[in-house]
């Protein structure tokens, strides 16, 4: 399953970025788990996660994500090297898929 991220310049900035319901939605689909259920992300955070991003001139690229949540309970995601490869108003097409352990080194 894919989703849609529009990146600002306070995602660039700071690394801040909400994490999507439908990012959540996804990952569930490809867990099999319930997104909505508290205990979720607490799954998500303790597996590894990578993205593969098209961007806006069709090329793609794959990048190691986190997953986590704030001591408010915020849902967030901090996409390595961001900066690298996206702009503000940039659209980027996410898929998400855990890493398989043979290839976190």
């Amino acid at each position: 399953m894919t989703v849609t991220l529009t990146i600002t310049q306070t995602m660039l900035n700071k690394y801040i970025i909400d994490c999507p319901v439908s990012l959540r939605l996804a990952m569930q689909e490809i867990l099999g788990g319930d997104c909505m259920y508290e205990g979720f992300l607490d799954i998500v955070e303790k597996l590894p996660w990578q993205c593969v991003f098209e961007l806006p001139d069709g090329t793609t690229t794959t990048r190691k994500v986190n997953f986590y949540k704030t001591k408010r309970g915020d849902k967030r995601i901090s996409i390595k090297g961001l900066r690298q490869f996206a702009k503000a108003g940039d659209v980027l097409t996410v898929t998400p898929t855990p890493v398989e352990l043979e290839e976190v080194a």
